[in-house]
């Protein structure tokens, strides 16, 4: 029986989840700091880390090519997409709203203390850095929140905000009004990535991957520490799995915390983005763009679940010569009756 479990577990592992469909390499081999998925493209945020150039990318999510660049004067900072339009954030303080199926895209001006975050909601965005502040597409500010510090993007999960604060070492809920939503989330670390899906909240920070559930008043129910450091975090459509980039490893996990699929990448993990694809953006400004088998992560959870052991699909090199092994020994013992 045993045997059989681990062949199968060769099957599974030889079957990985992930299908790499292309790959981009940005002429300025910049970081890909920041990645948003839409239905039809991909654009991705490429900057050096100066932040005093870089582009926006806007590739095509079928094979990978080309169709745009938008090279602000003041640099590349962030993206996020929902419903068809991207949000693209530059450090000079504009925002550049683009149509996915057009390609057409306007500028508004928001100001430089909203550089550094951006996350689309239901009539505007909201942006941040030294605060947030919520913006109509024609940059008419709605709301401000003072006294916070954002380095990265905010999430939104249909119905809150949730902001993640560098001075605090915590994330700040907020409502579509700006208002804040109980006392914030505190963490004793500061958290770099935040993402939002249903009830639950992901926040990867410097350190440790941390999952909260929001049916009442956030809970934390676990942590990870072993999935490297900064990086950023993503849920898949259905709010079962979670994406890590970090440092220079992806991992794939459930919200029970198991971790199903882990591989390392000779290179640092900038950015992921997900929308019926997965994209990770790595240090040298190069794209992966990977079609990712849900089904395959099923039957891994399936399978983990019927193991004692519960550990992550083990990497082909390792796992294969102990399959031959295994397979070797079977065979002589068959042949002995």
């Amino acid at each position: 029986m045993r045997i059989l479990v681990l062949l199968a577990l060769v099957a599974i592992a030889i079957a990985s989840p992930l299908q790499q469909l292309w790959q981009y390499l940005t002429p300025s081999s910049y970081s890909i700091n920041s990645v948003s998925v839409g239905n039809l493209t991909v654009v991705a945020s490429s900057s050096p880390s100066s932040y005093s150039s870089g582009c926006f990318y806007i590739l095509n999510k079928t094979d990978g090519k080309l169709l745009n660049t938008i090279c602000p004067p003041g640099g590349a900072s962030s993206t996020s997409y929902a419903n068809g339009t991207f949000a693209l954030l530059s450090y000079d303080g504009y925002v550049y709203l683009l149509n996915e199926t057009t390609l057409n895209y306007s500028s508004v001006y928001i100001g430089t203390d909203y550089s550094y975050g951006i996350v689309l909601v239901p009539g505007g965005f909201v942006a941040c850095y030294n605060g947030c502040a919520m913006f109509n597409y024609q940059g008419q500010a709605e709301w401000n929140v003072t006294g916070l510090n954002v380095l990265s993007n905010p999430a939104f999960n249909g119905t809150a905000i949730f902001v993640p604060d560098s001075i605090s070492s915590s994330v700040v809920i907020l409502d579509l009004n700006g208002k804040k939503i109980g006392t914030p989330i505190q963490l004793p670390e500061m958290p770099w990535s935040v993402a939002a899906c249903g009830e639950y909240l992901a926040v990867k920070a410097v350190g440790g991957l941390y999952l909260y559930d929001l049916s009442s008043s956030p809970t934390l129910l676990w942590i990870r520490n072993d999935l490297g450091s900064y990086g950023q975090v993503v849920f898949l459509g259905n709010c079962s799995y979670l994406v890590v980039g970090a440092s220079t490893k992806l991992s794939l996990l459930n919200v029970d915390g198991k971790l199903l699929y882990q591989v390392t990448y000779p290179l640092t993990i900038k950015s992921v983005g997900w929308n019926l694809g997965l994209a990770i953006g790595f240090g040298d400004g190069t794209l992966y763009f990977y079609y990712l088998n849900t089904t395959e992560l099923k039957t891994i959870t399936t399978l983990m679940t019927s193991n004692e052991a519960g550990a992550p699909i083990t990497p082909i090199p390792m796992i294969l010569p102990l399959a031959y092994f295994l397979y070797r020994k079977s065979d002589r013992l068959s042949r002995k009756r």
